[in-house]
């Protein structure tokens, strides 16, 4: 397995070597508010089990934890894992979760930092802008994370606004 040129400063080299060069899946543990109660529905919980949006949160981060300490769920498979901020507050077995996936097999841990979508324009749905970016980001990599995700959805050919959606993903934050 080829090296790679040079590590990144704070990130431990071989954990930034497995991916680079590892096979693996990325694994979206990212529900947030929107896509939560569809989640939930697929794993046979309906609106009807729980009151409130707390309780939703509760559920779904506790079926977050289950996936996570499952032995299946491990480096031999996983590559990286996409977790929603939520997530990050918790730990299990008294480390952070970045640092209880890196023990199981040197899974990497990403961010999702986007807030939201704005409506679609002319085929095209941007990100809202994203709170606390700054803060944000250096609480993660305090806590363990390799790298961040964010999404605009693109749902019409419309070159102007694809335009605008690539450029507000390479030029975050604006």
């Amino acid at each position: 397995m080829q090296q790679p040129d040079s590590p990144v400063q704070g990130f431990h080299p071989l954990l930034l070597s497995r991916l680079r060069y590892g096979q693996g899946m990325f694994a979206a543990l990212d529900q947030s508010g929107g896509s939560t109660p569809a989640a939930l529905a697929r794993y046979g919980v309906d609106a009807s089990q729980y009151k409130n949006e707390e309780e939703m949160f509760e559920l779904i981060h506790e079926m977050r934890l289950r996936v996570i300490k499952s032995p299946v769920f491990a480096g031999d498979r996983i590559l990286a894992v996409i977790l929603f901020t939520r997530t990050l507050k918790s730990s299990i077995q008294g480390r952070t979760i970045p640092q209880f996936l890196s023990g199981k097999g040197g899974i990497a841990s990403f961010l999702k930092i986007d807030a939201g979508l704005e409506q679609t324009v002319d085929g095209v749905q941007l990100m809202k802008p994203i709170p606390d970016l700054p803060q944000t980001l250096a609480w993660a990599r305090g806590l363990g994370i390799v790298g961040t995700k964010m999404r605009s959805l693109i749902h019409a050919t419309t070159e102007q606004r694809i335009v605008e959606a690539v450029q507000q993903q390479l030029h975050w934050p604006r």
